[in-house]
């Protein structure tokens, strides 16, 4: 019993471990996938995200699925969504809920193809056509194979359309349309032809090794033999090239069947048996079984009925259930050994299993409804291109406007052009009566151009004077803007050194407010050098404020190891002398190390801690609380401060990092102290986040990264 129990327990651990093992891979790959647009990663992410969801409980599967798609609708990334909702569809398949697998299947589709962008609309209803055949939904899937087979062909993506025939090939034999399906492999063939074959990727070489081989499958179905053996030929070919044992021997066993009916057993029988052979080494036992019962037949064409029973007999020890078999040769080969027994009545009841197995009204009716899809869509085809059609003819009708206004408009030019030829050849009479006039005027020009080369020379040396005033002008500028460089220079540390001598008399001013609390007994004098105390202090962090701004400006690239757990509590104890009543309590690791400045971080935190404790709630009896967590990851260090102040207004979220922004009425301080929370996690190349409710408190998330960066 307690090795039961032990055994129990060992069990639910080792599903928790799996459960945890998947959750964590299944957070890595949501993190990645927003940020992919490569479809041929996508595809990978997905695939492997849909392995780790089928791993875990029902309830909690669906809850990630959900999240996966939102995020996918958000990231707007090509074919997210439509992989995504493929997911919650396969994981609604797995528990057995067949009408939100359609649903999502067709929600998927639908949103990817609005966008109208025919790249993705193919890619969506060619992975649509695969699902929907691994669902058995076949005239779903030939309806999306032939739009995604026609999209392919227009986009010249040949190997994509060629893959798309080729399964509309094996729809159309599954359902016994043996033409159709001759049809669909010929037009796969003949797009993989468009391809340089040295381009071809290992799958397009077997997919046409596929549709060789189904071709050769539906010829034989049609009785024509040479045909379907040139093609097993050419299977054979793509099999042994590819490397393909298990391949090899499967053509080999087809073509069997060929020869069984020209008659030709020896090369029947030597494909037969390397199918068998091949096929058990591979566990592929099915294969096996029906190498074994084509053996069987073969030889009782032969006359060796030892020979026939030894090979059927091996099929049992292949397959558990010659029922669940479904190959209808074994049982028309049992009824001829049974007969040549002399079991008349086994005989007969294993020809009619052989002729219920071969009763085709089933396949009919799914032949009957993919020709319907295929009808359906080739009117929709013709409905096209009669529009087409009809745009063409409407477009002659416009040319043929067109040329009658061109007719009209030359008539036109014609008529203008011999009023110009008249009004020329008026023109040519009344030029010759001007040319002694001409050359009259055409001396004076040339006098004025010697009178023009004079002043040009003269403009050269103006030009080149302009020219030397230009560069001794900008040889000013150049040194003006020098000299306020350098006064900007000193003005920035006259402001720094200044802001930090101001601070020592007012230390001093808040040093004789503690002497005045012991010396002076009147209410009034301490309340005046209370009030002094707190406009000396509030102008402290003011020059405070300024100091930590210089210092950013000025900030050198310099790392070093900060221990971020002593530098938070340092901060903390100086942060409960800002506010009274106020609680901090630091969560989190007492030695966490990183590489980091220590300097900016300060600024952080300080500010931060500040501005939790100037926006606390004053009214009612709720102690104001601010509680700072640390956690880490394997890249970055994450401390989240919590407030149960006065919050944010939604409408300010957006503008609290802005310099001089004050949000509130009651703010004391001059608008610093989140800008240069922000200026310092910028330089750390942080990232800062934060939300709020208004009366209710504030979050602030900050990340730093835990590696060394050059800022």
């Amino acid at each position: 019993m307690s090795r039961l129990f032990t055994g129990c327990l060992l069990l639910i651990l080792s599903v928790n471990s799996y459960a945890q093992h998947s959750m964590k891979v299944i957070d890595s790959l949501v993190q990645i996938f927003p940020s992919v647009t490569e479809r041929e990663r996508q595809e990978v992410i997905f695939s492997e995200l849909s392995h780790e969801l089928s791993l875990l409980e029902k309830k909690q599967a669906f809850e990630w699925a959900y999240k996966i798609r939102t995020l996918a609708e958000k990231s707007k990334t090509p074919y997210a969504y439509f992989f995504a909702s493929l997911n919650l569809a396969k994981l609604s398949h797995i528990f057995q809920d067949q009408d939100n697998t359609l649903r999502f299947m067709l929600t998927g589709i639908a949103y990817s193809v609005k966008n109208e962008d025919r790249v993705v609309t193919s890619y969506v209803y060619y992975y649509s056509a695969e699902y929907f055949r691994y669902l058995n939904m076949l005239p779903l899937a030939l309806e999306h194979c032939l739009i995604a087979a026609d999209a392919f062909t227009e986009l010249s993506n040949y190997t994509y359309a060629s893959r798309s025939h080729s399964l509309a090939c094996n729809l159309y034999h599954s359902v016994r349309n043996y033409n159709q399906s001759v049809d669909e492999g010929l037009a796969s063939l003949e797009d993989i032809k468009k391809v340089p074959y040295n381009e071809l990727a290992f799958v397009d070489k077997f997919t046409m090794m596929s549709t060789h081989n189904t071709i050769g499958l539906s010829s034989y179905k049609l009785k024509n033999f040479e045909q379907s053996l040139l093609h097993y030929n050419e299977a054979e070919k793509l099999a042994k090239e590819i490397k393909n044992d298990f391949w090899v021997a499967l053509v080999n066993g087809n073509r069997a069947s060929v020869y069984i009916e020209l008659k030709e057993f020896e090369k029947a029988l030597e494909g037969l048996k390397l199918d068998f052979t091949t096929s058990r080494k591979q566990k592929e036992y099915e294969s096996a079984a029906r190498a074994c019962v084509l053996m069987a037949s073969v030889f009782i064409e032969l006359n060796k009925m030892k020979e026939a029973n030894l090979y059927f007999d091996s099929v049992l020890y292949l397959i558990n259930d010659p029922h669940t078999f479904r190959f209808s040769t074994y049982w028309m080969v049992q009824s001829k050994l049974r007969r040549a027994k002399g079991d008349l009545l086994g005989a007969l009841e294993s020809n009619e299993i052989h002729l219920r197995m071969i009763d085709s009204i089933n396949y009919q009716k799914e032949a009957l409804d993919l020709a319907s899809v295929k009808t359906s869509y080739e009117l929709q085809k013709k409905q096209v291109e009669i529009e087409g059609f009809a745009a063409k003819e409407q477009q002659h009708q416009d040319q043929i406007k067109l040329q009658s206004i061109i007719i009209l408009s030359s008539i036109i030019i014609l008529i203008l052009l011999l009023s110009l030829i008249f009004i020329y050849i008026r023109y040519v009479n009344r030029l010759k009566s001007n040319n002694s006039i001409i050359k009259q005027q055409r001396d004076e020009i040339e006098n004025k151009n010697e009178e023009l080369q004079v002043q040009s020379k003269n403009l050269k040396e103006i030009n080149d004077l302009m020219l030397t005033l230009n560069n001794q002008l900008e040889l000013k500028v150049s040194e003006r803007t020098h000299e306020l460089e350098k006064t900007m220079e000193e003005l920035d540390t006259f402001l720094y050194r200044s802001s930090h001598d101001m601070r020592r008399p007012l230390s001093t001013l808040l040093g004789l407010e503690n002497i005045a609390k012991i010396e002076v007994k009147e209410e009034n004098g301490l309340k005046l050098f209370h009030m002094v105390a707190e406009t000396a202090l509030q102008m402290d962090r003011m020059l405070l404020k300024m100091q930590m701004a210089h210092e950013l400006d000025q900030m050198e690239d310099k790392t070093e190891l900060v221990t971020l757990s002593f530098l938070i509590r340092d901060l903390i104890k100086r942060a409960q002398q800002l506010g009274t009543n106020t609680s901090i309590v630091y969560e989190g690791s007492h030695h966490l190390e990183f590489f980091s400045n220590s300097r900016l971080l300060h600024i952080i935190f300080y500010n931060l801690f500040e501005n939790a404790i100037n926006f606390r709630k004053t009214d009612g009896n709720e102690l104001a609380s601010i509680k700072v967590k640390v956690d880490q990851t394997d890249d970055w260090v994450v401390v989240t401060l919590e407030d149960n102040g006065i919050g944010i207004d939604a409408d300010y979220l957006n503008k609290i990092f802005d310099q001089y922004f004050k949000g509130t009425q009651i703010s004391k301080g001059n608008g610093l102290g989140l800008y240069l929370v922000k200026k310092a996690v910028n330089k750390l190349r942080g990232k800062i986040e934060v939300k709020s409710i208004l009366n209710t408190g504030t979050i602030f998330l900050v990340s730093l990264p835990k590696r060394h960066f050059h800022y």
